[in-house]
Formats: structure tokens, C-alpha cells, sequence
């Protein structure tokens, strides 16, 4: 290619320059020459051995040519370099998942969502390693339901929300909901549906009747609470966390209570600089 033609010029004259390296890598890796993009990438990072970038993309090409191992350790490279790349997670997960560790692969997604939660590819990914694992309540085109049948929507709700298909969670949890209309729980995971989509109003909507149904849902009170952050509603989140935490107490959920009680303490500091402000 062109590409590759002027990134040798420029090699000839500059054979220093770090950057041509990795272009020239990723014209290489684009064409199938996996190989020679080894090669590049190899260069960069002997030119500068905290190139996080260029072990994510060379572990990509060793992937392509089945080193998978190589690939794991390059992609594990670029994330001590930089823990805050939510795609070198994603590359490890697919390489783990390959070798037939759906474990280190769920793991791998779970972190790729942390820092991305918007990574349709790590939600769908993680549930089919879920599956593979076997911790997967079925695939959702797999579940037959009997359509009288509200924990059988649920479940399917579930398995479509894990795979990062929040509609289709949606029209499950909807399902659920007419066959039975004090279904908790089926009103609790469609507002988490709605709150991955960013349809907070509704997410809102949906905590609330679970809460209804149910007055010490404490998880209901807990999301309801961040949504309630979502849209800037300090106040009411504040009294949503400190509902769940009560109901956690009770509950004798440690580690939630802990959790729900350092988000408090952070809005409550937050609330007082604001006062400050003015």
C-alpha cells in the first residue's frame, strides 16, 4: 500500500521515531501481514518499554496467528502500564476465553465495564463466558417459556441484560410484570434495564413501584438513589441511600452497609462545600 510505501521513506530517514513504528505496525496488522506487524510493534516497544499501547496491538496480532498465551501476557503488559484502558481487559478476556478460561474471562469484562459502561461488546461477551461456565441461566434464545410462566420472563430479562440487550431485558421484565403485577423483582431489574439505557425517568419509575411492592427492597432504594445522582437530585438520593442503609443494617449485609454509608458521608461533604460556595 501507499501507506507502507511512504512509512519506509520515512523509516530511512528517521529510523528513531517511535510513532512511525506502530503506524507502520497497524498497516501491516490491517493488511493480514501479522508477522511484520510483530515486528513493528516489537521495535516500538524496545524504543520504549512503557508503550502500552503497542503491546495491546501486538498482542492482538499474536492472537490472530493462535499465540494466544504470548497475547495474554502482552495485553497484561499493557494493562499494568495503564489499568485505566477498558479494551486491553476486553482483548485479554476474548484470549482467555479462547483458551477455555471463562473465568479469567468474566473477570477480564467485568473490569472492561467498570471502566466503560457503555462496552456493548464486554456485556455481551461476559454472558456468553457466563454461559459457557455454565452460570447462565440459558441463553436467552434458548429459554422456552411457558407464557404463563413470570420468573421464566425474568430469568430470560436476566440473560438478555447480561448480554448487554437491555430492550429485549425490557420486554421480558414487561412480560413478567403482566402476568404478574406485584413482581418485585421484575419491576427492580427493568429499572436497572432503563437506567443502563440513561432512561433515568423510568428507571425512577420502576424503583419506586418495586419499593411499593415491597418496602424493604433495599437494593430498589439503593439504585434509586444513584439514579437520583444521574439527575442531580443530591437530596433525594441522600434519603434513598440512608433508607437502603437502614434495611442493609437490619439485614445484617455488612459490606453493603459499608458501601452505602461512605456514599452518604461523600454526599453529605459534597452538600457542605456547596453551602460554602455561596
Amino acid at each position: 500500500t501507499n501507506a507502507l510505501v511512504n512509512y519506509n521513506k520515512a523509516l530511512k530517514v528517521t529510523s528513531s521515531d517511535i510513532d512511525l513504528y506502530y503506524k507502520r505496525g497497524l498497516t501491516h496488522y490491517q493488511i493480514g501481514d501479522y508477522e511484520a506487524a510483530i515486528a513493528d510493534y516489537s521495535q516500538a516497544i524496545q524504543m520504549n518499554i512503557q508503550d502500552a499501547k503497542s503491546y495491546n496491538k501486538r498482542g492482538l496480532a499474536l492472537s490472530q496467528l493462535g499465540r494466544l498465551e504470548e497475547a495474554i501476557n502482552d495485553y497484561t503488559q499493557a494493562i499494568r502500564i495503564n489499568p485505566n484502558v477498558a479494551v486491553a481487559y476486553k482483548n485479554r478476556a476474548e484470549a482467555r476465553s479462547h483458551i477455555g478460561d471463562n473465568q479469567g474471562a468474566i473477570e477480564d469484562y467485568t473490569q472492561a465495564i467498570k471502566i466503560n459502561p457503555h462496552y456493548a461488546d464486554a456485556y455481551k461477551n461476559r454472558g456468553i463466558a457466563r454461559y459457557l461456565l455454565g452460570s447462565q441461566p440459558g441463553f436467552p434464545q434458548a429459554i422456552k417459556i411457558n407464557p404463563k410462566d413470570a420468573i421464566a420472563y425474568k430469568k430470560r430479562g436476566n440473560a438478555r441484560s447480561d448480554l448487554g440487550d437491555f430492550e429485549g431485558a425490557i420486554e421480558d421484565y414487561t412480560q413478567a410484570i403482566q402476568i404478574n403485577p406485584n413482581y418485585a423483582d421484575a419491576y427492580y431489574n427493568r429499572g436497572n434495564a432503563h437506567s443502563d439505557l440513561g432512561d433515568f425517568e423510568r428507571a425512577i419509575e420502576d424503583y419506586t413501584q418495586a419499593i411499593q411492592i415491597n418496602y424493604n427492597y433495599a437494593d430498589a432504594y439503593y439504585n434509586r438513589g444513584n439514579v437520583r445522582l444521574e439527575i442531580v437530585d443530591k437530596q433525594g438520593a441522600i434519603e434513598d441511600f440512608q433508607k437502603a442503609a437502614d434495611i442493609y443494617r437490619k439485614e445484617g449485609k455488612l459490606e453493603a452497609l459499608k458501601d452505602t454509608r461512605e456514599k452518604i458521608l461523600d454526599l453529605e461533604i459534597e452538600e457542605s462545600l456547596d453551602i460554602l460556595k455561596f
